[in-house]
């Protein structure tokens, strides 16, 4: 799903700030219900989702679940900026589970 980078369009403005609402947590399903027939923003609505879930799922564990949602807002936070950029980032592991997501 990836654009390669000599095939990278520019997207607009609205675009990029869609794409990056996306890693916002509760956001990113209504951006994905909003936006689901544009790839770039259903992209990164997707990896956000998940991050998303992720999140809330390692809040109830103890002290490795503060440390694994240190990296999860790590990568909320690259996410968002690459989004923001305009340009395509596959989160780490959560990245190919994101693109079997069918909506």
């Amino acid at each position: 799903m990836p654009v390669p980078s000599k095939e990278r369009k520019e997207w607009s403005d609205e675009v990029r700030n869609f794409a990056a609402l996306g890693y916002v947590p509760v956001i990113c399903l209504i951006v994905l219900l909003l936006k689901k027939d544009h790839p770039f923003i259903c992209f990164h609505a997707k990896q956000g989702l998940l991050i998303c879930l992720c999140f809330f799922l390692f809040w109830y564990l103890p002290w490795i679940g503060k440390m694994l949602n240190l990296f999860l807002a790590a990568f909320m936070f690259v996410g968002l900026v690459k989004a923001k950029a305009g340009e395509y980032w596959k989160v780490p592991v959560l990245g190919n589970l994101a693109e079997k997501i069918r909506i």
